[in-house]
């Protein structure tokens, strides 16, 4: 038993330092977590819209802020309605292993173009409105933000 301490390294009690190591470490993680889940942290997360027109019933909104991020996943913007203050930089990062576009409902300012996996399109906000978005390659993945005044 004592070689499989030695080898495996999860023996914590006799080493205090490892101990707390440990605890740092389970802390960290679970910050990291909580950050993932909107608890902490800058970002949010809510359930998708089957439409537009459900998107602003449906989803919870994420609250004013100075800085937005949307995650790009599983065919889906996360948050779908992301409520940010006049000025705000918002941005959207895929993390699909399929491209997406984040594109203005009629006419607006987002036009990133085609995101592969791990790319990036940040766009300021700087008029008060309501600004609605979709993915031109995938018809149901659509999203909302909201500009609110200073």
């Amino acid at each position: 038993m004592s070689i499989m301490r030695l080898t495996t390294g999860t023996n914590t009690r006799s080493n205090p330092r490892k101990r707390r190591i440990a605890k740092r470490l389970v802390a960290a993680t679970a910050a990291l977590g909580f950050s993932a889940l909107g608890v902490w942290g800058t970002t949010g997360s809510a359930a998708v819209a089957a439409d537009q027109a459900s998107v602003s019933e449906s989803v919870p909104r994420v609250p004013a802020k100075q800085a937005g991020d949307v995650t790009i996943a599983d065919n889906a913007f996360s948050p779908a309605v992301l409520e940010v203050t006049v000025g705000t930089v918002v941005t959207w990062t895929n993390q699909d292993s399929e491209p997406h576009t984040v594109t203005s409902q009629g006419e607006g300012p987002m036009n990133s173009g085609e995101l592969g996996r791990g790319q990036a399109y940040s766009q300021t906000f700087t008029e008060p409105g309501t600004y609605t978005y979709h993915c031109t390659l995938h018809p149901g993945m659509h999203g909302e933000i909201v500009v609110r005044p200073r």
